[in-house]
């Protein structure tokens, strides 16, 4: 039996939550049954890591956020590689490749990993992205959310529902380890390990809320000298926040350490781990810090709420509330006990995010539309 050829088309412009999650279906999909295929519309981040993995990767580039011309390559990639499924991901994939597919006759997927409406800072950029999701959406055999409330996001714009489904982020485990202690990692950082550590991974964009963070840092900071603050990521905001931190006179105690390739070191070099986004499609920080038994403070918005048990195997904050994350972050800092029972009960509660239950329910989705 020939193997069913699935052509993966993302921006690639990072290597965020969607990028990794495109690199996890090529590393554990089924090879003898799936022969995966890959479209960067940029030479970035997302692309060199392909390469650095031996995946088949190709590039499109695109010369703008709307270039209608990467439509007729990727048609021609599709035809002349004898895809079957085209599987998009991200606002410019999904318009450009569902068009591409569907000029090609050939079924699409799409993945939505995020709130579109606020991926933007832009509102015309916003509503231009939320007019080509609904314009292109009908051509999408499936689609698929990474969590409930995206799916209940996307029938309230108007997208039918029936064709939606909901397969959570998963993550291998058994390769999630650190390689260095907490003091290794602290020294190399210049921080005392005598400090407590509470750490934000992001992007630093304007939805993940790095501003309420570092407001809630300065909070802590004058009724605790024996905590650090880390933010790990990179992005278009960075000099604003080293701003907000030097202004408040925090700069001593707020690191920024940029993209870690080690992002797992950082969990293990951290006592508490919080998610300050105004809005988030699932977060696979709060899986990955439950998995290294870290207690965790995130915002109820979206996606969260389905992965945290508020009071039990984490805390619900809501969004853009300094004031609240600061008495948050100083209640588990003043009750170890609190914070450890936190973090053992998540780690109790993340097993269900395993890498397995999202391939196996990915590959039923290609083998149902196969079969029709």
């Amino acid at each position: 039996m020939d193997k069913i050829k699935v052509l993966h088309v993302i921006g690639g412009g990072e290597l965020g939550g969607a990028e990794m999650h495109v690199l996890t279906i090529f590393e554990y999909i089924d090879k003898s049954v799936f022969e995966p295929h890959l479209i960067c519309l940029c030479r970035g981040p997302m692309y060199e890591e392909a390469v650095k993995r031996g995946f088949n990767v190709t590039v499109v580039e695109m010369k703008h956020k709307f270039d209608f011309s990467t439509i007729k390559p990727i048609k021609e990639y599709i035809q002349r590689n004898q895809i079957d499924i085209v599987h998009t991901h991200g606002v410019r994939a999904n318009t450009m490749a569902r068009i591409a597919a569907f000029l090609a006759h050939k079924p699409v997927v799409t993945t939505f990993h995020s709130f579109i409406m606020n991926d933007y800072d832009s509102k015309l950029e916003a509503m231009v992205a939320k007019y080509m999701t609904l314009a292109t959406s009908p051509i999408s055999t499936k689609i698929i959310t990474v969590s409930n409330a995206l799916k209940n996001d996307l029938i309230k714009m108007g997208i039918n529902g029936n064709k939606i489904i909901t397969i959570y982020n998963g993550i291998d485990f058994s390769s999630r380890f650190a390689t260095k202690t907490r003091e290794d990692v602290l020294n190399e950082l210049n921080i005392d390990p005598s400090q407590k550590i509470v750490s934000v991974i992001a992007r630093l964009q304007t939805v993940k809320g790095h501003k309420y963070f570092i407001d809630a840092a300065n909070i802590v900071s004058k009724q605790r000298d024996d905590v650090q603050f880390l933010l790990a990521g990179d992005g278009p905001l960075k000099e604003s926040l080293v701003k907000q931190a030097k202004d408040l006179g925090i700069s001593d105690r707020v690191h920024f350490i940029g993209h870690r390739s080690d992002i797992d070191n950082i969990y293990v070099a951290s006592d508490i781990i919080c998610v300050t986004s105004l809005i988030e499609g699932q977060s696979l920080v709060i899986v990955e810090a439950m998995w290294h038994q870290k207690p965790v403070i995130s915002t109820n918005v979206g996606g969260p709420s389905e992965l945290i048990s508020d009071k039990k195997t984490g805390l619900l904050i809501p969004p853009a509330n300094a004031q609240i994350l600061a008495e948050k972050i100083l209640l588990l800092l003043n009750d170890p006990w609190l914070a450890y029972s936190l973090a053992l009960n998540g780690k109790k509660s993340v097993e269900r995010f395993s890498v397995k239950e999202m391939i196996n329910k990915t590959e039923k989705v290609y083998k149902d539309i196969i079969q029709k």
